[in-house]
């Protein structure tokens, strides 16, 4: 468990209508990913990696709360001041994710299968294939998972269409390093565009 008394977790959310610059024309629209994934790199300054995304452990998903919508990003290290930002530290968190506990996840993924032929990748649509798929992808460390909602849309970056599965689900965790891993690291491809980032929280009397 060394990893998780050494390594730092913050969450940090905004609303997204707080993060509009205006007079700022399209570096503005942040609801486009890239643009999207540029900013929120930006409130980590400058890190020394040729993958900073990756180094800072940085992920990050937009999502609807109360009919607004909310930027929340899970970082390895704190931005940097700012006012529009709320961030918590949630390290603590790690130690709660035990063998055997109950937790509720929710996930945004790319859910994609190369196609052996063209080599190109190609969106999951059907329901039955998104849950096939979402609990391969979660295997590792957990098991009885039952998705309690599943919705798919998809996410713009300039003009490009990113393929996208949200998911609410409870499951029990089978592997506590495994679903520390899966959380640090996060789920499946485009995690540069909002994708990949996996919430767990312990379902309340759950612990073992």
């Amino acid at each position: 468990m060394n990893e998780r008394h050494n390594s730092s977790l913050y969450l940090t959310s905004a609303w997204m209508s707080d993060l509009v610059r205006p007079g700022r024309g399209r570096d503005a629209d942040l609801s486009d990913v890239g643009r999207l994934h540029r900013f929120v790199m930006g409130l980590f300054g400058t890190i020394d990696s040729d993958e900073p995304r990756s180094a800072g452990g940085i992920l990050f998903r937009t999502e609807h709360v109360a009919r607004r919508s909310r930027l929340l990003i899970q970082s390895g290290i704190k931005p940097e001041p700012d006012q529009r930002l709320s961030v918590k530290d949630a390290s603590a968190l790690l130690e709660t994710i035990a063998e055997g506990t109950r937790v509720q996840l929710r996930l945004t993924v790319n859910p994609v299968r190369r196609d052996s032929k063209t080599k190109a990748d190609k969106p999951l649509t059907a329901e039955s294939e998104l849950q096939t798929w979402i609990a391969a992808k979660l295997e590792n460390g957990f098991d009885s998972l039952e998705i309690l909602n599943l919705t798919t849309g998809t996410l713009r970056c300039g003009k490009l269409r990113i393929a996208t599965a949200t998911v609410d689900a409870q499951a029990r965790v089978l592997d506590g390093d495994r679903c520390v891993e899966l959380v640090r690291s996060g789920v499946g491809r485009r995690k540069s565009h909002g994708c990949g980032l996996l919430s767990v929280i312990p379902v309340a009397g759950s612990l073992p």
